[in-house]
């Protein structure tokens, strides 16, 4: 799950030909509803809805935080 979400932000953000800040802001929204759905279930009185949550949140935002690195230079060919 993790991993399939990271794919996606870097390559939304590594094929944006338009307005790089636009889908900056859309992938940053995507990512903190997730981090927040997933959150809630880190509370959960359930040991593994607590630790799904946990898990996939954390990696949800190290995934956000590691998204910009696909952004390309669009002056490169």
């Amino acid at each position: 799950l993790v991993l399939g979400l990271a794919i996606e932000y870097g390559a939304f953000l590594a094929e944006d030909r338009v307005s790089a800040t636009t889908t900056f802001r859309a992938v940053t929204l995507s990512a903190v509803v997730s981090i927040l759905a997933f959150g809630a279930m880190a509370f959960s009185s359930a040991p593994p809805l607590r630790a799904l949550g946990a898990s996939v949140s954390i990696g949800i935002a190290l995934a956000l935080a590691l998204a910009p690195s696909a952004w390309r230079d669009s002056h490169a060919t």
